[in-house]
């Protein structure tokens, strides 16, 4: 009987032989099963030290023990790894291990700084760990908690050791945190000065968010029932957070307490602390948020790839929500024509739970409440202040009858359905103008081009033969150049030298409200997408306003590039420029996103910037093609390529010797 080849086994990094183990080997194999990152008798995928680390920390270790990213082996690198099982986790093909996964969508981070107008009840205590380590810290004795957590690093500080849990938190809002792998620890904590320690068993979490402000000691040695209190407070982050299932802890041996608003003292079997408003600090509460998305400063360089890249189509992959799969059941079952307009009923949502009606119950509360203000004139007089402070401000203002009366919204969805629908329909009889309202629609405009005025008068007849089917109205159009100047210079059949023939184009129709031609002897323009047209002269140009920033930072650069909407490259020779000291910016990773930036840095963009400015003065011609052109038509594209950038333009030189630029796309 033949001998089969070994099989190669990832966890283990080598081939299995298939032979009898004695005992004695059973021994060997088993001293030789020693963890690569911590030498402990275990594999590197049930590692401890490894799973409690950072992914960026992981690959530290991994790379320090010179083992395989792939199967987490040695003896090989992971080129050369047999192993080629792809990563999977969230849908991620990368020939890592799945324990060095890190997503790279989103990274947000909360910090929160405590209002020094807030002074909570947070004493200073001695810790302790059951190997005999003692370390100071403080303690926020917290009424509302119902779990007892202390800091990770901290935790990690003292050398606590304890069994990993997986714990649900619920914070204020109802939002619940999952703490995967939480360790539950043991240890002891007393007074600064007491001899008393009390037991402590709680959960690790990665991080408290408060932090405790100063605290003004000769603001409060000026009230005099706290004179002679020596608070043990200071400034810090909070290491432990101490639940109600401590009660002991938190009962009150002594409260010295003064006027209303004033700070009040507290003793507890842990010491002194104060709770109350700091009426000497005048800041106010800071909190930070800072949320970044490399992905999205990737997609704004990956827009350039705009007409030279497909993109991958991804619809099969994308499912609908049962919400939208009901709401377009609900068009189509619903849609129906009478009396030549369509009807389609709204999609409303489904209300499972029906609130019950408590009106009688909210009047009662407020016959109360009435009651209560009248028995005391000081309550009635602060809620009334209150009550102003909320309408001043514009927090709150009264109900008309006629906004619970309001109509409903226009709904752009179902118009555009209907709009499809129409042309769907109305396709065998007129394909053009079922194209045009496919195509060439965006909501409720409408943009199309003809050569002349005979095919745009048939274009627009057919688009309007077709939208009547419907009881759908052109309310108005708007044309590149005066009609006097096209029957002037485009007559190509006898019908447009019909005076009437521009009535037909663009003047009164008695079938629709208003109509408007453009105002051809002002500067009106139409801005598309960031781009503005002139019908006067059939132009599209830029229209940057005079920047004016005092303090430039990333994000007030990223901000103000990305306002510039050029998706055919009309711009690039100075978008091109901007694109690139933008990059470098970001490859030098020294500044943060609000770090002002430095003047050599300030004085280069303030070039650019007038640069950007200058763009007011160029035009670019809409028609690619006059119509007095006859001739051929040549498609001219250069490509080149420098140190920092590389793109390509397009060129449509013809007869008349003018060489209007089509497209270019540069690229950093």
């Amino acid at each position: 009987m033949p001998l089969k080849p070994p099989k190669y086994d990832p966890r283990k990094g080598k081939a299995r032989e298939r032979h009898a183990i004695n005992a004695a080997q059973r021994s060997e194999h088993s001293k030789a099963l020693k963890c690569y990152v911590c030498n402990e008798d275990h594999k590197v995928i049930e590692c401890p030290t490894l799973a409690d680390s950072t992914v960026p920390e992981r690959f530290n270790l991994v790379r320090e023990a010179r083992l395989c990213f792939s199967c987490l082996n040695k003896g090989h690198v992971t080129r050369d790894c047999r192993w080629k099982k792809k990563c999977e986790k969230n849908g991620c093909t990368r020939l890592h291990h799945q324990l060095l996964h890190e997503e790279p969508g989103t990274m947000s981070g909360i910090s929160s700084v405590l209002d020094k107008g807030s002074i909570l009840p947070v004493v200073r205590v001695c810790f302790r760990a059951p190997n005999g380590r003692t370390r100071e810290g403080n303690v926020l004795i917290d009424s509302g908690a119902g779990t007892t957590v202390i800091r990770k690093d901290y935790a990690r500080s003292l050398g606590l050791q304890g069994k990993r849990e997986k714990i649900d938190l619920a914070v204020v809002g109802g939002e619940r945190v999952e703490q995967p792998r939480s360790r539950k620890v043991t240890f002891s904590i007393s007074a600064l000065n007491g001899a008393e320690e009390h037991r402590i068993e709680d959960h690790e979490i990665e991080k408290t968010v408060l932090s405790v402000p100063r605290l003004d000691r000769p603001w409060l040695k000026s009230f005099a029932h706290l004179r002679d209190i020596d608070f043990s407070h200071k400034a810090g982050p909070i290491d432990l957070i101490l639940g109600v299932q401590f009660s002991h802890l938190h009962a009150e041996d002594e409260v010295r307490q003064g006027r209303q608003f004033e700070p009040v003292g507290k003793r507890t079997k842990l010491g002194w602390f104060v709770i109350g408003s700091d009426s000497s600090q005048k800041t106010s509460k800071v909190c930070s948020l800072s949320f970044v998305q490399p992905v999205n400063l990737e997609k704004f360089y990956e827009f350039e790839t705009l007409g030279i890249q497909a993109p991958q189509c991804h619809c099969p992959q994308i499912a609908m929500s049962p919400d939208d799969r009901r709401a377009i059941e609900l068009i189509e079952n619903s849609c129906k024509q009478q009396g030549g307009r369509y009807i389609i009923g709204l999609p409303w949502k489904k209300d499972k739970n029906l609130l019950p009606n408590n009106y009688s119950l909210a009047e009662k509360k407020l016959f109360s409440l009435e009651r209560s203000l009248k028995r005391n004139d000081v309550k009635a007089s602060l809620y009334n202040q209150v009550m102003n402070e909320y309408e001043t401000n514009g927090w709150s203002r009264q109900l008309l009858q006629e906004e619970e009366e309001a109509k409903d919204k226009p709904s752009p969805d179902m118009a555009s359905y209907i709009m499809i629908k129409i042309a769907n329909e109305n396709e065998s009889q007129c394909p053009r103008a079922a194209v045009i309202l496919k195509r060439d629609r965006y909501m409720d405009d409408l943009i199309h081009s003809k050569s002349t005025l005979e095919k745009a008068e048939k274009s627009k007849g057919e688009v309007y033969d077709v939208l009547a089917t419907g009881s759908f109205k052109i309310r108005e159009w708007f044309v590149s150049s005066s009609v006097q100047e096209m029957q002037a210079e485009n007559v190509s059949s006898p019908e447009e030298e019909n005076p009437d023939f521009k009535d037909n184009v663009i003047g009164e129709n008695s079938e629709c409200t208003t109509t408007k031609n453009v105002n051809l002897d002002g500067e009106e323009g139409i801005k598309t997408l960031g781009v503005t047209w002139n019908p006067q002269t059939d132009k599209f140009s830029f229209s940057v306003k005079e920047i004016k920033i005092e303090t430039l930072t990333k994000r007030t650069l990223l901000s103000r590039i990305s306002r510039l909407f050029d998706p055919l490259g009309l711009a690039s020779v100075v978008t091109i420029k901007a694109r690139v000291a933008l990059q470098e910016i970001w490859k030098a990773k020294k500044y943060d996103w609000d770090d002002p930036l430095p003047e050599e840095i300030l004085t280069l963009w303030y070039k650019l910037f007038r640069e950007l400015e200058s763009l007011n003065t160029i035009t670019f011609p809409r028609c690619l093609r006059p119509d007095e052109t006859c001739g051929p038509f040549e498609l001219h594209v250069f490509a080149d390529a420098s140190a920092t950038a590389y793109g390509a333009v397009a060129y449509l030189p013809g007869p008349p010797k003018k060489v209007p630029k089509l497209i270019s796309s540069p690229r950093e």
